[in-house]
């Protein structure tokens, strides 16, 4: 089963500033994010919530002892 939530287009010329309310109103809201990298793309979720993490575990096709990368930005 394929599920798809909302898309938000995103280009470096043309940052907006409700494109990361958008991203964080998502992950406050529990759900994925995935957004480019320099060398590819990242799935997000809340580190502190449980239920986001178990649906990006699922995603990822990670078991439960396997690490996910934290990235951390500066407090706002």
């Amino acid at each position: 089963m394929t599920r798809t939530g909302r898309r938000i287009e995103v280009t470096d010329t043309d940052p907006r500033p409700e494109w990361s309310a958008a991203a964080r109103a998502a992950l406050e809201a529990g759900e994925l994010v995935l957004f480019p990298t320099e060398s590819g793309y990242a799935l997000a979720a809340r580190g502190d919530d449980e239920r986001a993490l178990a649906r990006l575990r699922a995603a990822s096709g990670r078991g439960p002892g396997e690490p996910f990368t934290w990235t951390i930005g500066a407090p706002a």
